[in-house]
């Protein structure tokens, strides 16, 4: 089995990320795809997606005091002779955006949450962000410049896992339908992560010495309208902390966009051939 942990910002995407991957609404195009949901919580993943994301509302966050759900699933992906038995835990925002501040203010949940990232069975980690430029230095800098040094030095959690310095890091920009960030999809580390969070790219780049241990991707779990038809298949709302969150304009033209090339890569270590997949 290969289990990994998402973890990122608050409102960056992962429960609908995780509901779009469950349902994989796009299947059709691309003959041999299967995703094979295991379990209530997965099974529930891909209601919230049908009757909730496919009717033009958007998924409500996980708060940090809950208990964090594992959703397992079997996926085949073409020209793949394996079955991948994958097992993803997604966090709270609220616990990522606490490794902004020193270690000696961080809740237990935290400590928890980075204990489990250092567990031998977890393979590697989503890292996903959003675009919002804002966020580069107030937010996603500073919580990894802090949580790649706890997983570095801390000899408690060295000692569960001596793996630490092999696990790999898919570093995901999600919402990339966005007209700023779909043009810069092929190539995401260049023409995104440096771009538009340039202080965390380059704090990922000066922690991560291997470049065989990280690599960026583009994501949207809207997607576009169609190949002749590029724009945005979602709305936009903004709440009051000038955080934007997406929701699907048109039901039956969901198509999500790079939602299996990282867990490919984290599980093979090189890029899937089709990267839209």
């Amino acid at each position: 089995m290969t289990q990994i942990s998402i973890i990122g910002t608050r409102g960056c995407g992962k429960t609908t990320y995780l509901a779009a991957l469950a349902l994989c609404p796009h299947r059709n195009e691309y003959p041999g795809l299967e995703v094979t949901p295991i379990g209530d919580d997965a099974e529930e993943l891909v209601g919230m997606a049908e009757n909730i994301v496919r009717e033009g509302k958007a998924l409500a966050g996980n708060r940090k005091e809950e208990e964090r759900k594992e959703y397992e699933f079997d996926i085949r992906i073409p020209k793949l002779t394996e079955t991948i038995r994958l097992s993803v835990k997604d966090s709270a925002g609220e616990l990522f955006d606490d490794f902004v501040f020193d270690r000696r203010y961080w809740e237990p949940e935290v400590d928890g949450l980075v204990n489990e990232l250092c567990q031998p069975e977890v393979t590697g980690w989503i890292i996903m962000t959003d675009w919002i430029k804002e966020l580069d230095t107030k937010i996603y800098q500073p919580a990894l410049k802090n949580l790649l040094a706890e997983l570095n030095v801390s000899e408690n959690y060295n000692k569960k896992d001596k793996d630490i310095p092999t696990k790999r890091i898919a570093v995901m920009m999600s919402k990339s339908e966005r007209g700023e960030a779909w043009t810069g999809r092929l190539d995401p580390g260049n023409d995104l992560f440096k771009l538009r969070l340039p202080e965390t790219y380059k704090e990922l780049q000066k922690k991560i010495h291997n470049p065989k241990r990280i690599d960026f991707f583009a994501c949207s779990s809207f997607g576009v309208l169609g190949d002749k038809n590029p724009r945005p298949n979602r709305l936009i709302s903004s709440d009051n902390d000038m955080r934007e969150y997406a929701y699907l304009r048109e039901g039956n033209e969901w198509r999500p966009y790079g939602l299996f090339s990282p867990i490919y890569w984290l599980v093979k270590g090189s890029r899937y051939w089709d990267e839209s997949m």
